[in-house]
C-alpha cells in the first residue's frame, strides 16, 4: 500500500504547486521574471520541495 501512496505524495506535490503556479501566469494573474521558463520553474520548485519526505 505504502509503495503507491509515497509516490503519488511525491508526484502530486509537485505537480500540485506547479500546476497552481503555472495557471496564474497563464490567467496573467502573475508574471515569470524575463529570464526564467517553465522548464526552470518546474526544476526549481521539484528541486525545493524533494525535503518534504522527511
Amino acid at each position: 500500500m505504502s509503495l503507491g501512496v509515497i509516490p503519488g505524495l511525491f508526484a502530486g506535490k509537485r505537480l500540485g504547486v506547479f500546476g497552481f503556479c503555472f495557471l496564474r501566469v497563464k490567467f496573467k494573474l502573475a508574471k515569470l521574471p524575463k529570464y526564467c521558463t517553465t522548464r526552470l520553474s518546474f526544476t526549481v520548485f521539484a528541486c525545493l520541495l524533494v525535503p518534504s519526505l522527511r
